[in-house]
C-alpha cells in the first residue's frame, strides 16, 4: 500500500507540472546554505510579486543640513527632529533644553535672569548679530561679540560664503551641553 500512495504521489507531482506548467516544488537556496540571488535579481526575473515582505519602516532620520530657507524672522530656534521657531520681540533668545529622559526641546524665551535654564542662543550666524558683531558657539550659550576665541568658535550656516574666515568650511556640528544640535561651526 505505501509503494502506491509514492506512485500516487509521483503522479500528481507530474500531473501539476505537466497540466498547469508549473515546475517542481524545490527548496529556497538561502534557507538551504547555497546562496541566495541579489534581491533586485530575483523581483526582476520573477516579477513583482516575488517581491520580499517590506520590512518595518524605520523612525524617520533627523537630518538637518543647516540650509533651512529664511521664512521667518529673528534667530532660527530648532531643528532636526524638532520644530522650527523664529525668536524674536519680548523673546529673543532660543533656549534648548533636555529633560530627564534625554528629549530634547527648543522654545523663545526672554532669558532675563536666566530665563532659559539650558542653553541660550542668542544667534546662528553673523546675520543675527548686529554691526561687526560675530555669531560665537562656546560650552554654555550662543552670543553675538566682537571676536570670537577662536575659527572654531564661529557660528554659521552651511552654504554661506562669508560666515567663516577664508579657506574654512561652515561643516563641524555642534554638541550642546552633550545634545547633538541643529547648528554648525566653522572648522578650525
Amino acid at each position: 500500500m505505501s509503494r502506491r500512495l509514492v506512485l500516487l504521489g509521483l503522479a500528481a507531482v507530474a500531473g501539476c507540472s505537466s497540466v498547469l506548467g508549473l515546475d517542481a516544488p524545490t527548496l529556497d537556496p538561502c534557507a538551504t546554505g547555497s546562496g541566495c540571488a541579489d534581491a533586485g535579481d530575483e523581483r526582476s526575473e520573477a516579477g513583482p510579486e516575488a517581491a520580499p515582505e517590506a520590512a518595518p519602516e524605520a523612525a524617520p532620520a533627523c537630518v538637518w543640513d543647516g540650509a533651512l530657507p529664511a521664512v521667518g524672522t529673528g534667530v532660527r530656534c530648532g531643528g532636526g527632529c524638532n520644530p522650527v521657531v523664529y525668536c524674536g520681540g519680548g523673546t529673543p533668545v532660543c533656549c534648548q533644553t533636555t529633560d530627564d529622559a534625554g528629549v530634547t526641546a527648543f522654545a523663545c524665551t526672554s532669558n532675563e535672569g536666566g530665563a532659559c535654564g539650558g542653553y541660550a542662543i542668542e544667534c546662528v550666524n553673523e546675520n543675527d548679530c548686529s554691526g561687526s558683531d560675530v555669531c560665537c558657539h562656546y560650552m554654555a550659550h550662543m552670543i553675538c561679540d566682537t571676536a570670537c576665541t577662536s575659527s572654531a568658535d564661529i557660528a554659521c550656516v552651511p552654504g554661506s560664503t562669508q560666515d567663516c574666515p577664508t579657506g574654512k568650511k561652515c561643516d563641524v556640528r555642534l554638541t550642546d551641553q552633550g545634545v547633538a544640535a541643529p547648528y554648525y561651526a566653522c572648522e578650525p
